[in-house]
């Protein structure tokens, strides 16, 4: 078996993300590293609206070389819900870890909340996040 180097990215190429993640706490180490905590891929509510007091999203990204303007948006359906904006110009071809911390986030109905990854206006990620109905706890009597 021979193992192969990775291509190099080239200017003229996209930024990627190689992964993205939600969780309900997360910080850096100053070397990098991750610290998670609560790693989720939805949401679950008993009922409309639905209130989210914090989460995180980690984000890792490929930057080639060169400007980049991120713009990063959680929708439902047509609605904004919350978006984070950044720029940053890459020397040379690195990844960079991104913490985004949102608050207070509010879901009006079951649709999946989305996060779209833009880098100078083009799309670069998508990922869903799909909120399930639970059934209504029962009351005491």
């Amino acid at each position: 078996m021979t193992l192969r180097k990775p291509k190099k990215s080239s200017s003229s190429s996209p930024t990627q993300t190689s992964f993205i993640h939600f969780c309900d706490h997360a910080s850096m180490t100053t070397d990098g590293k991750f610290n998670l905590c609560g790693i989720f891929e939805a949401l679950f509510a008993h009922e409309m609206p639905f209130h989210h007091p914090q989460m995180f999203v980690l984000t890792r990204f490929e930057f080639p070389k060169g400007p980049h303007e991120i713009k990063m948006v959680l929708m439902q359906e047509d609605r904004v819900l919350t978006r984070a904006e950044f720029n940053r110009t890459s020397e040379k071809d690195e990844p960079q870890n991104h913490i985004w911390g949102v608050y207070n986030l509010t879901a009006e109905n079951f649709s999946p909340i989305e996060l779209k990854i833009f880098d100078s206006g083009l799309l670069i990620s998508e990922r869903t996040l799909p909120i399930y109905r639970l059934p209504k706890p029962f009351k005491k009597t």
